[in-house]
């Protein structure tokens, strides 16, 4: 109401000052009136222009779902119908690089495409050269409806130095599953194999903790009918010692009580992941414990658990956990014991992908915005959490809590922006070079990076915080 409000000030201010200049200043007709019905707006058959990743060719009019498929099906009507109620046509191009481009139109003021589909990380260099437009400032999209746009946390990689630049198709199933997301995957034959307790059982009673995951690092790991020997668990070391902190109760970026940024990986609940971590890689259950950071092993048969991609889960090609493993279960990291309750779990992503951002050199960027906000609606049938968790069920998964957790996930407050460019290195030099000495070695260097883009996303969503709505 507050936004509404000062907009509604600033045309007042706008009108009162065109009244005292109108004798030096023309009138301007804007082509498109936000106050027409939305039944009665005519595009006069124009053409406008969605530029998409080059991996999507093929795919465009089915928004980058796989064609012939219902979702792809949908997706094609979809875009069919808006062009149909609104009299234009959307053109689909592709660029591997669409993103550098729409920056050049800004800088050389020549117009090149609509609206463009990119990964959050394509766009985040040009967004702050302000090649894109504040989605904030448009009357056409409401960007901060969490269930249309994405949670808060999920757009921090779209935000920049108090601008909101791009929005994510949340309201399209799975589309947010397809951000770099982790989860952990179980081997459910395994689990029945070795009379354990399936960690699902763990988490949906409120016992999924670090002291639990580490009982299941000790009994998981066995010799199995076939004389393979089974680990408990495979991870690259550096993204489990990361979401563990985060699950001990910090956060990438948070304000101190001066007001100023504070990188999380450094407090003191991090520090205690990190050291748990260690001491299951390293120590007793070294054994059960295997840093490994490829899928093969775990679609082979090879461990019980494995942290990885949640992208793993759509069967987006044949390489993937879906289409190899036939029962397999998740469940989201353990929380620690700073948590502030045991659901308190967190995964960082780098970048969110199928991001939709406007062009400043856009035909009219309200348009464009209409345009967005009526091809990325709810398809029928599917405008519930409900509807996409049975969908998930009946495709996806052999357990509905498998569902569950994905789109609690995904939609909730689990997820955390992590430049990766600014912010990884220190993990990775953590196995080798010792907890401590790593973070004393990239503490300056990460504080100064963050300055580039951790800080500004964060502070534009602390900024907005309140405004943000499902």
């Amino acid at each position: 109401m507050k936004r509404r409000i000062v907009l509604l000030l600033c045309v007042l201010m706008l009108v009162s000052f065109c009244s005292s200049c109108a004798a030096e200043i023309p009138e301007i007709v804007p082509e498109y009136s936000v106050a027409v019905s939305e039944d009665g707006i005519d595009l006069a058959g124009k053409t406008y222009i969605m530029a998409m990743e080059t991996s999507y060719e093929g795919r465009g009019r089915n928004l980058g779902y796989i064609p012939d498929t219902e979702f792809g099906d949908m997706a094609a009507q979809r875009v069919k119908d808006v062009e149909t109620k609104y009299n234009c046509t959307i053109e689909f191009v592709y660029s591997s690089s669409m993103a550098e481009r729409a920056y050049r139109s800004a800088v050389g003021g020549v117009y090149l495409y609509d609206f463009i589909q990119e990964n959050s990380f394509g766009l985040l260099s040009y967004m702050r050269a302000n090649a894109f437009e504040d989605l904030t400032g448009l009357n056409n999209i409401d960007v901060f409806n969490q269930s249309k746009w994405g949670n808060r946390y999920a757009l921090v990689s779209t935000m920049y130095d108090g601008g909101i630049f791009a929005v994510l198709a949340a309201a399209l199933p799975l589309r947010i599953v397809d951000s770099e997301l982790k989860i952990l995957y179980v081997n459910e034959d395994h689990i029945t194999e070795n009379l354990s307790t399936d960690p699902r059982d763990y988490y949906e009673n409120g016992e999924w903790t670090w002291d639990t995951f580490e009982r299941c690092l000790e009994s998981f790991a066995y010799t199995n009918s076939a004389n393979q020997y089974i680990y408990s668990f495979f991870s690259g070391f550096g993204p489990f010692a990361r979401d563990l902190g985060l699950s001990n109760g910090t956060e990438v970026v948070s304000r101190n009580s001066d007001g100023e940024m504070e990188i999380g990986y450094f407090s003191d609940a991090a520090l205690e992941a990190y050291n748990k971590a260690y001491e299951w890689y390293n120590g007793a259950l070294a054994d059960n414990v295997l840093d490994y950071w490829k899928t093969d092993r775990f679609i082979a048969g090879d461990s019980v658990m494995y942290y990885s991609d949640t992208n793993q889960v759509l069967g987006r090609d044949t390489n993937t956990i879906s289409y190899n493993v036939d029962n397999f279960g998740i469940v989201p990291l353990p929380t620690g014991p700073n948590a502030k309750n045991v659901y308190d779990n967190k995964m960082t992503y780098s970048s969110s992908s199928l991001a939709i951002a406007i062009p400043v050199t856009a035909q009219d960027s309200e348009v464009s915005a209409l345009l967005i906000d009526k091809i990325y609606s709810p398809f029928e049938g599917y405008e519930t959490k409900e509807s996409i968790i049975d969908y998930l069920s009946r495709n996806f998964f052999h357990d509905r809590r498998d569902a569950e957790v994905i789109f609690e996930q995904t939609q909730g407050d689990h997820m955390r922006y992590h430049v990766h460019m600014e912010m990884s290195g220190m993990f990775d030099g953590m196995m080798n070079a010792g907890i401590v000495p790593a973070l004393s070695a990239a503490e300056t260097a990460m504080y100064k990076n963050a300055e580039k883009s951790a800080f500004p996303a964060y502070a534009t969503l602390f900024k907005y915080e309140g405004y943000f709505h499902d």
